[in-house]
């Protein structure tokens, strides 16, 4: 066994000082001894039958280091052991010592999750926002349904709102004299109240027609995404190059035949409103856990790995690069967007992963299965070909984690004190990392 020192404990860091004794050392030399004597020819001797003694006089820098690398994670495997650490991160080794006489010495350090007293979950504090499915709610859903089934249609006639429009923008300074090199041609944008940069420069173009020109001036609102631009007029000439309607299907039987089996637009109401309602509830739920993870993590505050953190960090960023290798964005910027959702992510983890293990919280294989018929009900497919899909993308255990974390997050339910308050059923902000 090395012999082992705790230098220094820091939130989820430790850094140890391993010291391997030279009679082990000097027992790994020999085995390497042994194993190099098989391969090596040296002039004179027949393969493998050279003396050893020429052998650690010939490669013995080489053969003490082979000997080390096979010894320290040898040792790191002991160390971790006797002093019970189970480490999340590759362990970082420092200070290495192998002279050529005497023992080895090296540094290690490692990371670990923290203890979690989970019992404080008892009695705590938080409030479930149950959000309810009014029927301007349900009119408003299927109105969005509609537009996605719009068609566009160009036409000759005066611009109205909710129109398409393509346009050639030009630019002018506070005189109206054009600024060189601001020009915009076939310009798409859309007058539905939003999409343009103020209500003001959609009253000024309903009315125009294809080929007229006119001098628009605005003043940005706060619908602009840029707050900078909050309160600056600009100004520009606008060309309509073409006009374009779209053109909302009417909600009636056709419609209906095109969107599904619906009997009526009755029975299209009550299932957008049924869809709605779990939506919401999914919803809710998600939040509810969140919440609880925080106001836990306010109350018993613990340190996070960071090395989990930056996995999680270095896996978004790898996933946006991915997905648009030519974007363009400062990636420390977008790490120190992320990192708050990152260390909840790990919270939350920590978290469940201690509920699962002091509640012994098991997957039984009926859950799993009842879990399988739903979802595969809900994708269109039979409980065993859904099963087939999850094992061979290998989403299969983590669809039985996904069970048992819902079940620990039941048992957090249960426990804490959860009122409910009703709201109205407006789109909340979501995490932008998933949870581990």
């Amino acid at each position: 066994m090395p012999s082992i020192e705790l230098k220094e404990h820091v939130g989820c860091s430790k850094k140890y000082r391993v010291e391997i004794e030279q009679e082990r050392l000097d027992e790994q030399i020999k085995a390497t001894v042994k194993d190099l004597k098989k391969d090596v020819q040296v002039p004179g001797f027949r393969k493998g039958r050279a003396p050893e003694e020429i052998l650690i006089r010939r490669f013995g820098p080489t053969i003490r280091q082979e000997a080390v690398k096979e010894l320290i994670p040898k040792a790191l495997a002991e160390v971790f052991e006797s002093e019970g650490v189970d480490p999340v991160n590759d362990p970082d080794i420092g200070d290495l010592d192998y002279s050529d006489s005497g023992p080895i010495s090296f540094t290690v350090t490692i990371e670990e999750i923290p203890e979690v007293d989970i019992s404080g979950f008892e009695g705590l504090h938080v409030t479930k926002q149950v959000r309810e499915v009014t029927d301007e709610i349900v009119e408003t859903e299927i109105e969005r349904i509609q537009r996605m089934y719009a068609k566009q249609e160009e036409v000759d006639r005066e611009i109205r709102n909710g129109d398409i429009l393509v346009v050639n923008l030009q630019k002018l300074d506070a005189s109206g004299v054009p600024i060189i090199g601001d020009k915009m041609e076939d310009h798409v944008i859309v007058l539905d109240g939003q999409s343009t940069p103020s209500p003001d420069f959609d009253e000024q173009v309903e009315g125009m027609k294809k080929g007229e020109r006119k001098t628009v001036r605005f003043t940005y609102d706060e619908s602009i995404n840029n707050p900078e631009l909050v309160g600056q007029t600009d100004a520009y000439d606008v060309e309509i190059v073409r006009v374009i309607e779209n053109k909302i299907p009417e909600l009636d039987n056709e419609f209906l035949e095109q969107l599904g089996n619906f009997e009526n637009v009755e029975d299209l109401k009550e299932r957008t409103r049924d869809r709605l309602v779990r939506q919401y509830e999914s919803s809710s739920e998600s939040k509810l856990h969140r919440d609880l993870v925080e106001e836990f993590v306010k109350q018993y505050p613990f340190e996070v790995p960071n090395s989990m953190v930056e996995r999680i960090i270095y896996s978004e960023i790898g996933r946006i690069r991915q997905a648009n290798p030519e974007a363009q964005f400062d990636e420390q910027e977008y790490r120190t967007h992320l990192r708050p959702d990152a260390v909840r992510a790990v919270q939350s983890y920590i978290i469940v992963d201690a509920v699962k293990k002091r509640e012994n919280i098991e997957v039984t294989k009926e859950e799993t299965d009842e879990r399988l018929e739903s979802f595969a009900s809900i994708n269109g497919m039979e409980a065993k070909e859904f099963r087939r899909r999850l094992i061979k993308e290998n989403r299969f255990e983590e669809f039985k984690n996904d069970i048992a974390n819902e079940n620990a997050y039941n048992w957090i339910v249960g426990i804490a004190d959860v009122a409910e308050e009703r709201v109205s059923a407006e789109p909340e902000r979501q995490s932008d990392i998933i949870t581990p």
